[in-house]
């Protein structure tokens, strides 16, 4: 089956995206894999040898956990945008790799600029450097991953005093931090209302 004709439905972003089931989706990856090694070879026949069994193999094993509509989409950009040379005369999965990475990348970025941009303004709203938090401040104002990458960016007074100028550099350190930050176990994760109506003493978390 052509994956481009599978039924479509819309995300929360207004996205197209396939609705058929995960299942369905995974059996479909070499299909995808295939159709995209096909074009490829069209596009570049001239320039290289087929792709044997074994290089689809090597790329089905390579891409076997990324989403299948992203799948498709990274081969439309190498199609759009690979150039053949004697060095590399035929795309290789790690192409397809690199624009993962970039992805994952903007996505981080923009993460870790939505948490700093959450902690200056909690820090500004609740935060007094001669008492800590507010009485009035949420019972847990940042979570363990933003207080973490405050403290590494030098504080919350450090933050709460800080010129716009020194803020610039404030800043990058907590972003660096942030990213470089694996996340918060599942012990340190806030407790859930629910759970504390049936188990106050977990307050203390």
């Amino acid at each position: 089956m052509d994956p481009e004709l599978l039924p479509k439905t819309k995300d929360a972003n207004g996205l197209e995206v396939s609705s058929v089931s995960d299942d369905l989706r995974y059996e479909l990856a070499p299909s995808i894999i295939a159709t995209g090694l096909a074009r490829l070879d069209s596009i570049t026949q001239s320039k290289h040898e087929p792709p044997t069994p074994e290089v689809f193999q090597v790329w089905s094993e390579v891409l076997k956990d990324i989403p299948r509509e992203k799948l498709i989409g990274y081969f439309r950009r190498l199609e759009a945008g690979f150039v053949p040379t004697s060095a590399c005369p035929f795309p290789m999965p790690a192409h397809i790799l690199q624009m993962v990475a970039e992805e994952k990348a903007v996505a981080d970025g923009a993460a870790a600029e939505k948490a700093w941009q959450k902690t200056l303004k909690t820090i500004l709203d609740f935060f007094q450097p001669t008492i800590g938090w507010k009485r009035w401040a949420p019972k847990r104002p940042l979570d363990k991953k933003c207080e973490r990458a405050a403290a590494a960016a030098g504080g919350l007074d450090a933050i709460y005093f800080a010129t716009d100028d020194k803020l610039i550099w404030i800043k990058k350190d907590f972003l660096k931090a942030y990213a470089a930050d694996p996340g918060d176990s599942p012990e340190d994760a806030p407790v859930h209302p629910e759970v504390l109506k049936q188990f106050p003493q977990l307050g203390g978390k």
